[in-house]
């Protein structure tokens, strides 16, 4: 039987709303407004999974994030707004980029691709 994927999403609280849909894919989500909540994450398990609106918090505070967890060796999504592109980087070396408004089913599809490379997924979930 296939574990419970957990979920990081790092998104303005207004945003939330835009994943509920993929608990009814099998997955745990958990909020956060805060990038600078993965330093309180030490002491439990990591997400499988973060996704980062790249809008939801100032750009050096997202570098960081992103930093940590290719440390981590937390794979990173990060959502863009498709009429205000400037968090572009090609340096930034997250896992995927979509960007927003997106359509449901590419970012589960994105979703199961990135945990699937990161040896997250099993065929059997694919």
């Amino acid at each position: 039987m296939a574990s419970i994927k957990q979920i990081l999403i790092i998104t303005h609280s207004v945003n939330q709303n835009c994943f509920s849909s993929l608990k009814q894919d099998g997955f745990s989500l958990s909020f956060s407004e805060d990038v600078r909540l993965l330093g309180s994450l030490e002491d439990k398990p990591y997400p499988n999974l973060i996704i980062l609106d790249m809008s939801s918090n100032p750009d050096e505070e997202n570098i960081s994030l992103i930093k940590t967890c290719k440390d981590l060796e937390i794979p990173i999504f990060a959502i863009l707004e498709f009429n205000n592109n400037t968090h572009i980087d090609s340096s930034l070396e997250t896992d995927e980029i979509i960007f927003s408004p997106f359509e449901y089913e590419e970012i589960s599809a994105r979703i199961r691709r990135v945990l699937w490379k990161h040896g997250e997924w099993d065929l059997g979930q694919l």
